[in-house]
């Protein structure tokens, strides 16, 4: 049943009207649909009291709240009134706000005309009000709320004058993700739910976990504990710039580790996740990108051959898993079936990127599997463990993702596939009816330096040598290539945190700020406007956002010059190695 909410004229005597205010237009970033401004304006106090139409979006408030007031610059006063608290302890019954007596100033509820993710916000002289289609929508108008409510500064009182304003808004993309790396260097729970933060406030609702790498396995698997007891630990890590290690292998002689994440721990994140409509992608690593594994269990390799935990960085011809043996279907299934256990997602990603096939060459049992099947080609047999292991998940109802490399030896139309290699492999996905996600280096790599010169901001992901700036990322059409038909086999578009160079979650946030912003807008929005309104959007929206959440980011880039000093340093040790 649609329900349309009205704001009761009890606020009048609440002292919510204010004669005038400012007529400047609101900044929000991702760059809604439509926003009006309707002037006059109204008072919210620093405790922001909700209504709610329901339990389900009572808790929808909460977590708005508990974002609000948990997650404030270090060092701040959270009860200071410069800080705002969301209080939401009354839900209503089903009835319109007229009909009540009861005191509020922000009022959510569910419109069923509404798609799930739509919401249209409301600050009017009598109140706030945000509906939607679904719980989704209201907490994604909630994010606009929060931009609006930090572009006024509060009085003595914490009293802030917001003036009024319209905005109708849904997503352009289903899928509007951030990879984060936790396989090179580990980040905390907590660090993870702070990321988690990040993209909420973006708008943004996948994250991609990448959990098993040549470097670490990162996620408990009950069955095989050896892959944490062994797999997370290495003797020492390689640093400095990536030429340096190329010539000279540039070690630290520090032990990384034991560092992972219990299934616990896991499941905290993924319902911390959920609060915030975010989904938690897991990415198991397979065939290739398997040395932490390896190194557990020699006899997932081809040779059996015992090796250590990579300690450098980049594609390892011995982290290679064989696919001759059926003990190595059999590992991967009961690694799944914990992983389908800890996380609720549609999709499972398998990895399937920079996997060398010299091993399966002279593999005997790789070979004799290939010519049992009437293969010809290595490429096959990677194809060959990608069916096997999307219709063991299919039976489980999950789908898979992998890298474009899995479109080599060819795949089913019901695989989607992730473009990271450029736009080709996307748009080869997409002419065939795959469905595809857009993460090409080129626009989507945030661990590609940002500045001109990444010497003076110990931006040490400049190992590729790409310089990707701001602009370019606002720039990147995912539809290039392709026609309308095709388009439509495009269901989102990706930020990747890649983190051999990321050692601190500071500086994860370094690079991903303002950058993931300006995906975001991509992901999300169908009305966009030219780089400099962005880059003013940015300024007015974003950067309060981020100063009100303490988040690290890259202001350099706001001043038009992108130089930033940094202390230079030959080589920077991980544990010195943090952005302030």
């Amino acid at each position: 049943m649609k329900r349309i909410f009205s704001l009761f004229a009890g606020f009048a005597a609440l002292g919510l009207l204010l004669a005038s205010c400012s007529t400047e237009p609101y900044a929000v970033v991702p760059q809604p649909e439509s926003l009006q401004m309707t002037g006059g304006c109204c008072k919210v106090p620093a405790i922001i009291k909700v209504w709610s139409e329901s339990e389900d979006l009572q808790a929808v408030a909460l977590t708005w709240g508990e974002t609000m007031a948990k997650t404030f610059a270090p060092g701040t006063d959270s009860t200071s009134h410069h800080h705002l608290r969301i209080v939401s302890d009354v839900v209503l019954p089903a009835v319109s706000l007229a009909e009540t007596k009861e005191e509020a100033l922000v009022c959510v509820g569910i419109d069923s005309t509404l798609a799930a993710s739509r919401y249209e916000l409301t600050v009017g002289k009598k109140g706030i009000e945000v509906k939607a289609g679904a719980p989704e929508g209201v907490f994604w108008g909630l994010q606009s709320l929060s931009q609006i409510l930090l572009q006024e500064k509060a009085n003595a009182d914490g009293v802030r004058k917001v003036k009024g304003v319209s905005i109708a808004d849904e997503p352009r993309f289903a899928h509007r993700g951030a990879l984060l790396d936790c396989g090179r260097f580990f980040f905390s729970v907590d660090e993870v739910k702070t990321f988690i933060d990040m993209l909420a406030v973006n708008k943004m609702n996948i994250l991609h976990w990448h959990l098993t790498e040549d470097q670490g396995w990162r996620i408990e698997i009950k069955k095989y504990p050896k892959l944490t007891e062994v797999g997370s630990f290495r003797k020492e890590t390689s640093y400095g710039w990536a030429s340096k290690i190329e010539e000279e292998n540039v070690y630290d002689g520090v032990p990384y580790g034991p560092y992972f994440y219990t299934q616990d721990e896991a499941r905290e994140v993924v319902a911390y996740a959920a609060a915030r409509f975010i989904t938690v992608v897991p990415e198991i690593e397979m065939p290739g990108h398997c040395q932490g594994a390896i190194a557990a269990y020699p006899w997932l390799s081809c040779d059996g051959k015992k090796v250590d935990v990579c300690c450098r960085w980049g594609v390892m011809k011995e982290g290679v898993v064989c696919l001759g043996k059926e003990s190595t279907f059999k590992f991967y299934e009961d690694v799944l079936d914990e992983i389908c256990d800890i996380f609720p997602s549609e999709y499972i990603h398998i990895g399937g990127d920079e996997a060398p096939r010299a091993h399966w060459e002279k593999c005997p049992k790789c070979q004799a599997t290939m010519k049992q099947q009437g293969f010809t080609r290595e490429a096959e047999l990677q194809s060959y463990l990608n069916s096997r292991i999307e219709d063991y998940l299919a039976a489980k109802g999950r789908k898979i993702i992998g890298w474009d490399e899995i479109l080599e030896g060819g795949v089913t139309p019901s695989a989607t596939i992730m473009s990271w290699r450029g736009t080709k492999g996307g748009i080869a996905a997409a002419k065939q009816g795959n469905k595809v996600i857009m993460t090409p280096g080129s626009h989507c790599y945030l661990d590609y330096y940002q500045t001109h010169d990444p010497m003076t901001t110990g931006e040490m992901g400049a190992q590729r040598k790409h310089y990707l700036p701001l602009q370019r990322c606002f720039e990147f059409d995912p539809f290039d290539q392709l026609n309308e038909e095709e388009s439509k086999c495009i269901v989102g578009l990706q930020g990747n945190l890649w983190c051999e160079y990321m050692p601190t979650f500071d500086h994860v946030q370094h690079m991903a700020f303002p950058r993931l912003s300006a995906l975001a807008e991509v992901a999300w929005s169908t009305t966009r406007t030219d780089y400099d309104n962005f880059l003013d959007r940015m300024k007015k929206a974003m950067v309060p956002t981020y100063e009100y959440h303490g988040f690290v980011y890259a202001p350099y880039v706001f001043d038009g010059t992108e130089t930033y000093q940094f202390p230079k340093e030959e080589f920077i040790r991980p544990e010195s190695f943090r952005f302030k």
